[in-house]
């Protein structure tokens, strides 16, 4: 047998080549540090609690590296219950002998003496890397609520918008409350939007059924979808009676119809202050001869006012057509807005607007 051969002889029984037995690989050393890191990530509050607890009691490490992933989430619970003002203190190893040595029920109630009912069932649904201090207190705020206790027990994963969306739906009116606003409340647009059609619908005088608003949001999952909805609902309300029956060539836009229909004569944005018109803060006039639309808001303290006249496309009027359609609106009753651009009642206008 040559020298080659013996060599590769030498290699198959040694298992390189697959044929013998491999040999044991040793055992790798486990950092703390690395690991905490790659359990907390940049949530440092919760990691230097943890990593004293680690150095401290070393026995507490090799119980945490056996933990599933969601015991992330429950120390975070518990180093917020810890740093409570009337929460027991202990030091650091005798604390992290209670975490190994004790079940989470009774460290929960030891570190946390208000903790709510069923928030260890509730911690596995959030998943992921842990999350800010203030998540965990407003998740312990909205188990304390039995109806959004509820509400969470049924959600399958609990993101990052569900707690801020589960808070401000309990905000909101009973028949409002329902699974399809809660999607679309996820995010902080559609928080905004819910809430500012609530102010709205409530100034209009919108009557809804929580059956009707169930059905009508089921499918719903975007700020946008929301949005639309609200729109739709104000949209079909009837306006107010104006404020002037106008005459034989100036004449009140009365109804969305209307509006619309002047909005594509004229080529403007009057379609904008529909919710205004509706609200009864703004009446809009169209005046045949010249071409011009006026716009008239109501004042809480002098009445009604002449807000803007302009001709199509946001044109300019002539001189004296503007005095003669001005000297008709004041025979009327209107007074002249002192504001060189009128913007008219501001009252709810940040709400009403997305509306638009």
């Amino acid at each position: 047998m040559s020298g080659k051969e013996s060599k590769a002889d030498g290699r198959q029984k040694s298992g390189v080549f697959g044929g013998g037995a491999a040999a044991p690989a040793k055992p790798r050393a486990i950092n703390p540090d690395w690991t905490l890191d790659r359990m907390f990530g940049k949530r440092r509050w919760a990691r230097e609690w943890t990593a004293e607890l680690c150095r401290a009691d070393p026995e507490f490490f090799l119980h945490l590296i056996d933990q599933p992933h969601d015991y992330a989430h429950f120390l975070c619970v518990i180093a917020l219950g810890a740093a409570q003002k009337n929460s027991p203190r202990a030091g650091a190893a005798e604390c992290a002998r209670l975490l190994r040595t004790r079940s989470k029920k009774k460290n929960l109630r030891h570190f946390h003496l208000d903790a709510p009912d069923g928030i260890l069932g509730i911690l596995p649904k959030l998943g992921g890397m842990p999350r800010a201090r203030k998540h965990y207190a407003r998740l312990l705020r909205v188990m304390r609520d039995d109806s959004a206790r509820k509400r969470l027990c049924h959600i399958k994963r609990i993101g990052k918008g569900t707690l801020a969306a589960i808070e401000a739906l309990e905000e909101l009116p009973p028949e409002f409350r329902t699974d399809g606003i809660a999607r679309c409340m996820q995010s902080g647009d559609g928080r905004h939007v819910a809430m500012a059609g609530v102010v709205v619908a409530r100034h209009l005088n919108i009557k809804l059924t929580r059956e009707q608003v169930q059905t009508e949001t089921r499918g719903m999952w975007r700020a946008e979808n929301l949005q639309q909805w609200f729109s739709e609902k104000f949209a079909a309300l009837p306006f107010p009676p104006p404020p002037w029956e106008g005459n034989a060539r100036i004449k009140p836009l009365r109804n969305l119809e209307e509006v619309k229909s002047a909005a594509r004569e004229f080529k403007n944005c009057v379609a904008r202050y529909r919710i205004k018109m509706a609200l009864g803060y703004s009446c809009f006039y169209v005046c045949d001869h010249p071409k011009a639309m006026v716009e008239t808001a109501r004042d809480p303290v002098f009445g009604w006012k002449i807000g803007e006249m302009e001709a199509a496309r946001d044109g300019k009027i002539r001189g004296n057509e503007e005095k003669e359609i001005l000297r008709e609106f004041l025979e009327a009753g209107f007074t002249p807005a002192p504001q060189k651009r009128f913007r008219g009642h501001r009252m709810f206008e940040e709400y009403w607007e997305i509306f638009d």
